[in-house]
């Protein structure tokens, strides 16, 4: 999930802005992230779920592949607009905004950690510290503070190879949407048979799909496919697909996502192999409607989406450390301790993500 890009400051400052269906998307799967973390601890003070509340422990899988694919689409984006080069500076100068985007904050986040002590049995394992401050962990420590850091090794890696992926998709089907859009489906249908592959041979879901980088590169692949197919009227679910049906199947997505969290061991097969492709024509099919300029009135609730996915990243970063500490304060039980536990955290970490969102402006790569 990488760092949204903060506007300079503007005289005319209002509280009222256009719904952005990106930003809607972003600040939805971080809330779904947070949410089954807070799940997680309310179900251990004795939370029961059941067919009236199993929308509580929602699919942070899900979240994961949004932003996964938002990342390609971002990137894609910057570089069929033109905004990035495939020349040896342009090349330069994407990699060094990714640098001063993700590395520098997520550093500063890391130091932070480590100064409060909530990471010190990393200090004290120079392997792990040198994982985390290259970007090479993929280890599960979310007690700790630091377990989406396996999100941002495998992201960087993408980013690494985007501009020559990007070359190589223009010089595959130039400028024909049909051929991008069949290539789309190519490495959609890929993906599925790696993880079927998985499957067959009985390896390890967590190591070989959940948190690799070949697991999840057909998602971040069709994010960038998605720029190539400029007018959908070429392309026949994305012809059928409005903005209203488009947030239908992203409503539906979550829901089941979340039914499906809830009948884990039932729907494990369901989960792991089948619903990560048909999540990538879901998201894409909502992310292409947002790309056609949709105007919405000026809202309350577009401002604080907007502020929101502002935030995103050290939100993502942080929630996992005030989830931790503020747990062992409160002494309720069931869904009282979920309700206190969801507000106090969810306040605690915004207004800390605030903090940092701003000190990372100061970090802002100016060509």
């Amino acid at each position: 999930m990488e760092r949204k890009q903060l506007p300079r400051c503007k005289l005319n400052y209002s509280l009222k802005k256009e719904l952005d269906l990106l930003d809607l998307l972003r600040a939805v799967m971080a809330l779904v992230i947070f949410e089954i973390h807070v799940s997680n601890y309310s179900i251990a003070r004795e939370m029961v779920l059941n067919n009236y509340t199993f929308w509580l422990s929602t699919p942070w899988w899900l979240g994961n592949w949004v932003f996964f694919i938002i990342s390609g689409y971002v990137i894609g984006k910057g570089f069929y607009s033109g905004k990035y080069l495939t020349n040896k500076k342009g090349i330069l100068q994407f990699y060094l905004k990714r640098f001063f985007r993700v590395c520098i904050p997520a550093w500063i986040i890391l130091l932070f950690l480590f100064t409060l002590g909530f990471t010190k049995e990393m200090v004290l394992n120079n392997k792990t510290l040198f994982q985390l401050l290259t970007f090479c962990y993929y280890g599960g420590l979310s007690e700790a503070g630091v377990g989406a850091f396996w999100y941002l090794s495998v992201l960087l890696k993408y980013y690494l190879m985007a501009p020559f992926i990007y070359i190589f998709f223009r010089k595959l089907f130039l400028n024909d949407e049909k051929a991008g859009f069949m290539l789309f489906n190519i490495v959609a249908v890929l993906g599925f048979v790696y993880r079927f592959v998985i499957y067959g041979r009985n390896l390890d879901y967590y190591t070989n799909v959940s948190i690799s980088l070949a697991g999840n590169l057909d998602f971040f692949l069709c994010g960038m496919l998605l720029n190539s197919i400029t007018d959908g009227k070429k392309i026949y679910f994305l012809n059928k697909t409005s903005k209203k049906s488009a947030l239908v199947y992203l409503s539906i997505l979550v829901v089941v996502g979340c039914f499906i969290n809830y009948k884990y061991f039932e729907l494990e097969f369901l989960r792991k192999y089948i619903c990560p492709t048909i999540s990538i024509y879901a998201i894409c099919a909502y992310i292409y409607i947002d790309g056609q300029k949709n105007i919405s009135e000026p809202s309350f609730f577009g401002f604080l989406v907007n502020e929101f996915a502002k935030i995103g990243f050290p939100f993502f970063l942080l929630h996992s450390v005030v989830l931790v500490n503020i747990s062992s304060v409160l002494n309720s039980r069931g869904y009282f301790f979920h309700v206190q536990f969801f507000i106090i955290t969810f306040i605690l970490t915004t207004i800390i993500s605030f903090c940092f969102e701003n000190c990372f402006e100061k970090f802002e790569y100016q060509e």
